[in-house]
């Protein structure tokens, strides 16, 4: 572009928006009908019934404009609002009262996500870290002081259009091989933590005053953006924006505060729409900005179908284009990724030179989850050729299938790490050699390859000790029958309710290798004196050699003591058969 690459000034207006012909989806299986996602889940509720709120160069509401709408809002002629409006008070730029246009998104049919992402998007927002650090989306519930709260019916409905939010920016973000999504503001219950305050009057009718009356109440944070649910019906919607082009991470979309208000007769529509202005959409320079193409347009666009897209003029003349004829984009963000929103730009484009709200510091770019990989002995698996079977939770949340995965390796000792497999991308499932320390670790990679740091677990050792090793005491009423399918070619059998064997160790896991089948008892399983638990080893097939049970022990040294018990129901000629002892140390 050749327009200075500043914040607006001497940005030179355009007086026509000239056609452009969008890039192609970067997969072909992208271009199956997109999901129109939940931002339709008001479509049943009447839009608000007021006008545009543009304003004309003299500052005057344009025609048909109510002055409610337009208080506190002043015609910037310059700096970083130039275009649009100055909130008076506040030092803050709005791009002025969003309608929700005649005929649009009110009966747009959600479409089957499995062209986009391969698996269901979640329908609630999701939790990262502690909920509360760095930069994230924090949901407000306002109503008018004096006013009886709505908060059981008002709640629900908020997390539900707030997973709608989520949902556009994932499937947004999915048509160019990426992952992005909303930061939250969670609760210690990894749910939408919504803080509920009271307004004045005032503040009912002005964006301004909304936004000072917040900042009172402490909600003034620069890594927030507040995205208000107003109980009341004034606006559509409305918030505040930044006339900054700039591709760096110091643009004013990337490091001050913004406040996104959608009042009650547009919840479930507007949020994404307002929350995206407060990213930074859609700036003047933009192919397709709305700006310049008639008096009063401002921070949209001109190429349907899209959600920042429609004629935001006074008068409503702009020329819109149809380049993105699928409605289903009419949930999303970009459709021609040209103007404000790609994961993956390319080189030399608008959005690889100018501001891309798609590397915006309140966005999320994974679903994944990454947990730190800890190592425990699995169940129902056999030890085999002198090594124990383990698993390892290495994802909290897995992988959206086809845009983002989890990669695993491991290391031996001071060996060389090699991959390991993770079958649902959440878990490893694999197997240690006796007596050598072992370490494993993970990292997500997107689409385009690009991966995560590693995030490494502890080293552990596993061990294994047959019912002949000298560190168990086994009790009287053992004996000691040949068994060609045990470990060692024989185990440690015991008819007698209360027989026990005792074992002390440091081990931070413990595994019971014991025989099932239509005959066998239980076993009592006691750790320091205490009962943890008892195993039921009735099977209906006869089985030896398997992990039956795990125990956790934790830090320090532990006395084990397994007891046998009969079976619940009387079963002539039961038995338990003890095969061996697997330890995991970390």
């Amino acid at each position: 572009m050749g327009a200075p690459r500043v914040p607006w000034q001497g940005i030179a207006v355009w007086g026509t928006i000239r056609p452009m012909t969008h890039p192609a989806p970067r997969r072909l299986r992208r271009l199956a009908p997109l999901l129109g996602v939940l931002l339709a889940l008001a479509s049943g509720a009447p839009a608000a019934a007021h006008g545009d709120g543009a304003t004309h160069g003299d500052g005057a509401p344009a025609a048909g404009v109510t002055a409610a709408r337009t208080q506190g809002l002043r015609v910037a002629t310059g700096g970083t609002c130039a275009g649009g409006y100055v909130i008076v008070s506040t030092g803050f730029c709005s791009h002025g009262p969003d309608t929700r246009p005649a005929g649009r998104r009110l009966t747009i049919t959600p479409r089957s996500i499995a062209a986009v992402i391969e698996g269901p998007l979640p329908d609630a927002v999701l939790c990262d870290g502690d909920g509360t650090t760095g930069k994230r989306v924090q949901a407000i519930y306002a109503r008018l002081a004096g006013t009886p709260s709505r908060r059981d019916t008002v709640l629900p409905q908020i997390r539900t259009a707030a997973a709608g939010v989520q949902s556009a920016f994932l499937a947004s973000a999915a048509r160019t091989d990426g992952v992005r999504r909303p930061r939250w503001v969670t609760d210690a219950g990894c749910r939408l933590a919504i803080a509920q305050v009271t307004l004045s009057d005032a503040a009912r009718t002005s964006l301004g005053k909304t936004i000072t009356e917040l900042q009172a109440l402490g909600y003034d944070r620069a890594d927030r953006k507040y995205l208000i649910w107003w109980d009341t019906n004034v606006y559509c919607g409305i918030g505040t924006f930044w006339g900054d082009d700039t591709a760096a991470a110091t643009n004013l979309s990337n490091t001050h505060t913004g406040y996104a208000r959608v009042d009650a007769g547009c919840w479930g529509w507007a949020e994404s729409h307002e929350l995206m202005h407060t990213l930074g959409a859609v700036q003047n320079t933009a192919p397709h900005s709305t700006y310049g193409v008639e008096p009063g347009a401002f921070a949209h666009c001109t190429d349907e179908w899209d959600i920042m897209c429609y004629p935001d003029a006074p008068n409503m003349d702009v020329h819109m284009q149809t380049l993105c004829p699928d409605r289903g984009l009419d949930g999303q963000f970009d459709c021609g990724n040209d103007d404000y929103f790609d994961t993956d730009p390319a080189p030399s484009s608008y959005l690889a030179d100018h501001w891309n709200t798609a590397d915006s510091g309140w966005l999320e770019r994974t679903v994944v989850e990454l947990a730190t990989p800890v190592p425990s002995l699995a169940t129902g698996r056999p030890i085999a050729a002198g090594r124990v079977p383990v698993t390892a939770v290495v994802a909290a949340r897995a992988p959206l299938a086809g845009l983002e995965s989890v990669r695993a390796q491991r290391r031996a000792g001071e060996g060389s790490w090699t991959a390991v497999a993770t079958p649902d991308g959440a878990a490893i499932v694999t197997t240690l050699p006796l007596g050598t320390a072992t370490t494993f670790r993970v990292r997500t990679v997107d689409a385009t390859g690009t991966p995560s740091p590693w995030l490494a677990g502890p080293a552990v050792v596993a061990r294994l000790w047959d019912d002949t090793d000298s560190r168990l005491t086994w009790a009287r009423r053992w004996t000691l029958p040949d068994a060609p399918d045990a470990l060692g070619g024989a185990i440690h059998r015991s008819r007698r309710d209360g027989a026990t064997v005792t074992l002390r160790t440091t081990a931070a896991e413990l595994g019971i290798v014991a025989g099932r089948g239509p005959l066998a008892g239980r076993l009592e399983i006691r750790v320091d004196g205490v009962r943890r638990r008892i195993v039921d080893l009735r099977a209906s097939s006869a089985s030896i050699g398997s992990i039956v049970a795990t125990v956790p022990l934790g830090p320090g040294r532990h006395t084990v003591e397994l007891r046998v018990r009969a079976p619940r129901t009387a079963t002539p000629g039961w038995r338990v058969d003890l095969d061996a002892i697997a330890l995991l140390e970390r």
